[in-house]
């Protein structure tokens, strides 16, 4: 067994080697192991192509996890309850400390935990259906329930991905786009089998996945279809993509028609807290920024670009099962990491605190210099 407890018992020893290891505190030495365990995961995540390396990140690690963003974000924090409040019968009205960042309409499967009041207030936890009400606001409708909230306990986690519910580190992630193409619709043919679309000049490629929409007079001609490009200006439609089954369209085609593309890439990190221009993130070359408990893509400046409509982002991340109490002295550490994995996160944690402790010396020298200067 080794626990928590232990792993920071080892990490005091392996610092004591230095005699500036007096400096250490409980907030330093939560800081060091937090970032050396994160550098150890991350050293392996690079690592992926050996199996050792997988193994022992396999419970620590999401991978390609995807996610909807609603106004071009997803929160990757659980949202804390302040109130709970009966709207009506059996019906109780969630606030939260933040906005929810989920669209007017929506309803979802969520995790309610840690919720305490008198009486049987407490059973409102559980796995729930959470409904729209208000940018901070949701409800839920449980049977039975009687008593008083205990202000500012609970909180809510997602079961049906609309916020990431378990991050604790970013490592990366894609995201998808679809973007409005200059494509001009000409007509579309009423021919038996595979229906003809007659397009102007485009970059089609045969087998790729297309949206189509406001196609007037046609039922069927809409959302996502796969393409068989059958001349310079022509391609038929089909519901699959060995291009086997043509989608049934029905109708006489009248006016307009929009097709839309799609771009899976990775995002990159957004450096610098500047305004990006129009010459930095695109739908080809995506850009990222955590802050506020958010993660946002940018795929146009700001985002302001009304052709492009981000679909899905895809993270991989460091979940919540890797956090580590120290001041824990039952859990077996071993049940999630090997003894490897563990003597990495203390040699880590060790630089780390080495770094620290040299970067204070440095600059209490530099202060005592410019002191015995000026004096």
């Amino acid at each position: 067994m080794y626990t928590g407890l232990q792993l920071s018992t080892d990490f005091n020893i392996r610092i004591n080697q230095s005699r500036a290891a007096n400096v250490l505190s409980a907030e330093r030495e939560k800081d060091c192991l937090r970032v050396g365990l994160i550098r150890a995961i991350e050293s392996r995540y690079r690592d992926l192509i050996n199996q050792s390396s997988l193994d022992e990140i396999s419970k620590l690690v999401k991978a390609y996890e995807p996610f909807t963003p609603n106004n071009n974000q997803v929160l990757i924090k659980p949202l804390q309850i302040t109130t709970v409040a009966i709207a009506s019968g059996t019906t109780f009205n969630i606030t939260f400390d933040r906005p929810h960042n989920l669209p007017i309409g929506w309803t979802g499967l969520i995790q309610v935990e840690n919720i305490e009041g008198s009486l049987l207030f407490a059973d409102l936890n559980g796995e729930r259906t959470g409904t729209y009400v208000s940018a901070s606001v949701i409800s839920i409708t449980v049977a039975s329930i009687t008593g008083t909230h205990t202000v500012g306990t609970g909180q809510v986690s997602s079961l049906d991905n609309s916020w990431c519910s378990d991050y604790y580190h970013f490592l990366a992630a894609k995201v998808k786009v679809k973007r409005v193409t200059k494509i001009k619709v000409v007509s579309v043919q009423n021919t038996t089998g595979a229906k003809v679309v007659l397009v102007g000049t485009n970059n089609i490629r045969k087998g790729e996945l297309l949206n189509f929409s406001t196609f007037g007079g046609l039922t069927g001609l809409s959302g996502d279809k796969y393409v068989d490009k059958i001349g310079d200006w022509k391609i038929t439609i089909y519901d699959d993509k060995n291009l086997t089954v043509p989608t049934v369209i029905t109708g006489t085609y009248t006016s307009g028609g929009v097709i839309s593309r799609y771009f899976e890439k990775s995002v990159q990190p957004l450096a610098s807290d500047q305004e990006i221009d129009s010459f930095e993130a695109s739908e080809l070359f995506p850009m990222y920024k955590t802050f506020s408990n958010k993660l946002v893509c940018y795929t146009s400046e700001m985002n302001q670009n009304s052709d492009l409509t981000q679909e899905k982002y895809y993270l991989d991340y460091i979940t919540t099962a890797s956090a580590i109490d120290t001041t824990n002295d039952t859990y077996d550490l071993l049940q999630v990491y090997n003894m490897s994995m563990i003597n990495s996160i203390i040699e880590e944690s060790a630089i780390e605190f080495y770094k620290m402790v040299s970067n204070e010396t440095n600059i209490k020298i530099a202060q005592a210099t410019k002191w015995n200067q000026i004096n």
